[in-house]
């Protein structure tokens, strides 16, 4: 009973590098993308640096980050627990 537990706890932190991984990634493509804009490289629609509009630049790049790992948080989770249930 508790070696199964260890075992599941361990799967569950293996798994979880995953979300640490792409938390990393988007902190670094949001850093990437926010600087751009700044630079003005990307978004010369917006004419000020007051538009809230650019905040999408800063935002975006790590929410499909953390979108994308969670998913395959997920589906390494599935796969988990369906190989233990055989």
């Amino acid at each position: 009973m508790v070696d199964e537990l260890i075992e599941e706890m361990a799967r569950e932190r293996k798994h979880r590098v995953v979300l640490l991984i792409a938390a990393v990634i988007g902190i670094l493509a949001s850093a990437a993308g926010g600087l751009a804009f700044a630079l003005g490289a990307i978004g010369r629609g917006a004419a000020t640096m007051r538009n809230p509009g650019a905040l999408v630049f800063f935002v975006a790049p790590f929410a499909v980050a953390m979108a994308i790992g969670y998913a395959i948080y997920g589906v390494l989770r599935w796969r988990a627990r369906r190989r233990a249930a055989r």
